[in-house]
């Protein structure tokens, strides 16, 4: 028996389906939102309406927005440049305290992130 169009199912979508979500996207959106307006133009519906979805989409990947403070800092934090091994100790807890300020001071609401 052949199939006819009447056949097959038909999405009631009128637009391409969305990208799947992931952590690293909602990470990568909240610190994009966090440079562009600071701390106060965060929350979870801000990035859930950035990313196309519903705010409790988000609680799939992380548990609450203290959560995706945390998850944000590690992910900017990891940019911290590594001591040169043939430094003194000292210099190397300079150098790497220095990187610490620089990424905080370079992303806007980070570093209040970072004393909470």
């Amino acid at each position: 028996m052949a199939e006819t169009t009447a056949d097959i199912p038909k999405s009631r979508r009128d637009r391409p389906a969305k990208a799947p979500l992931s952590r690293e996207d909602i990470v990568q959106t909240g610190l994009d939102l966090l440079e562009g307006g600071g701390l106060a133009n965060l929350s979870l519906r801000k990035i859930a309406t950035a990313l196309d979805t519903g705010s409790a989409s988000l609680y799939v990947y992380v548990q609450n927005l203290q959560h995706l403070h945390a998850l944000m800092l590690d992910k900017a934090l990891g940019e911290i440049a590594a001591p040169v091994a043939d430094q003194a100790p000292l210099e190397r807890v300079k150098s790497v305290l220095e990187s610490y300020l620089r990424i905080l001071l370079a992303r806007k609401g980070l570093a209040q992130i970072a004393a909470t």
